[in-house]
């Protein structure tokens, strides 16, 4: 994984993990080439796109894709049933 570019970090988190547990998720992390700040940061940025996502606004490519997927198995599901 790349790290991204340099940026000021301003915000700090404190948390009280059991220390087995935190030590056990940092050798996890490393082994994955992450640190636990990436992987929190990841964490929050996917929660918080979710939540952006979650509205009425569809992108028309995104449809335009999934209704091209559904023709394809419409097709093949027409196929099954006549043979």
């Amino acid at each position: 994984m790349t790290k991204p570019v340099s940026r000021r970090k301003v915000g700090q988190l404190s948390v009280r993990l059991d220390e087995n547990l935190l030590k056990e998720y940092k050798n996890f992390l490393e082994a994955e080439g992450m640190t636990l700040t990436e992987d929190i940061e990841s964490y929050i940025k996917s929660r918080l796109s979710k939540i952006k996502s979650s509205s009425n606004v569809v992108d028309i490519n995104s449809f335009n894709e999934l209704a091209k997927k559904v023709l394809v198995i419409e097709e093949q599901l027409g196929k099954l049933q006549a043979s």
